[in-house]
């Protein structure tokens, strides 16, 4: 899976962009990235746009990002966002908003149309 990064410095955010099947590997990997750039630069928005990409895996399984972030010690003060294709929105999304709640972090489920809302700076 191709991802490109993209910073938005004035709403302190990173954008990544995937395209092409989205492994469980591929997502960890991300996760490792945008944890990293967030930490080292103080950012704290993360949307992880995945409607370029298909999911290899069952959608409930976007859990495991959050593990990762976890482990990564991403503070809990990030934002996290996932935009998905609409053939991947989760029957239920019960799973990831709980794993969500046990680490203390903030996840919104967008459609493409809130992206441009959702980075736009804080005031």
């Amino acid at each position: 899976m191709p991802w490109k990064i993209h910073v938005i410095e004035n709403a302190q955010a990173i954008r990544a962009q995937c395209s092409g099947s989205v492994s469980m590997d591929d997502l960890e990997m991300l996760a490792i990235e945008t944890s990293y750039i967030a930490k080292e630069h103080g950012y704290d928005k993360v949307l992880l746009d995945l409607t370029g990409g298909t999911l290899a895996f069952p959608s409930q399984s976007l859990s495991a990002l959050l593990d990762v972030y976890a482990e990564c010690r991403m503070p809990v003060t990030t934002r996290i966002a996932l935009v998905l294709g609409s053939e991947d929105w989760p029957q239920s999304f019960a799973t990831v908003l709980s794993t969500a709640k046990q680490y203390g972090y903030s996840v919104d489920l967008l459609a493409e149309d809130n992206v441009k809302p959702w980075l736009s700076p804080l005031d």
